[in-house]
């Protein structure tokens, strides 16, 4: 959850950089929906009553999962109450949570800064205006796609969002290729 927070910051402060306010408002709403409905999740795993209609709720996923894929093997009634359970039992103070904040938002950070020095390394110009939004198209894409570890996706999202940044399609793929590897 606070992942997704700093990422949706993140790729707010991309937006308002390249000039989209009207994207960063959406990311920041979109983050900050996410954010509600997992605090939402934990009190309602504080309550017994809470508990017991979301240990329901994810057993049945889970024997969707079960007859989709085969997986998990265990019970899914017993892997959703334990799961229920150690939600409920979660409990972090302010400091710890602006600790998560603070890990989580150098951690966005450097991942760019990553994709800047790869783009720089190729002898590209790093167009730093920009810089956030492409990085954020690629990591989103990774979080969307159907491929494993978003093969493939992140690259041609990346590759695209250079190129349209500027950057020239030779710079831009071996930019990636280095970020990727």
């Amino acid at each position: 959850m606070i992942s997704t927070l700093t990422f949706a910051a993140v790729a707010a402060a991309g937006a308002v950089l390249a000039g989209n306010p009207a994207g960063a408002a959406v990311g920041l709403l979109t983050g900050g929906g996410s954010a509600a409905a997992a605090v939402l999740l934990v009190i309602a795993a504080r309550s017994a009553r809470g508990r017991a209609r979301l240990t329901r709720a994810a057993a049945a996923l889970l024997r969707l999962a079960q007859r989709i894929g085969r997986r998990p093997a265990a019970d899914p009634d017993v892997i959703a109450a334990r799961a229920a359970g150690r939600l409920g039992s979660l409990q972090l103070g302010p400091r710890s949570i602006g600790y998560l904040l603070a890990c989580g938002l150098v951690n966005w950070a450097a991942d760019a800064a990553c994709l800047a020095a790869a783009i720089a390394a190729v002898g590209a110009p790093v167009p730093w205006d920009k810089l956030l939004l492409a990085w954020s198209a690629g990591a989103g894409a990774s979080t969307l796609s159907p491929t494993p570890f978003g093969l493939g996706i992140v690259e041609v999202t990346l590759i695209t969002a250079l190129a349209a940044d500027g950057i020239s399609s030779p710079a831009a793929v071996g930019a990636v290729l280095l970020y990727g590897s």
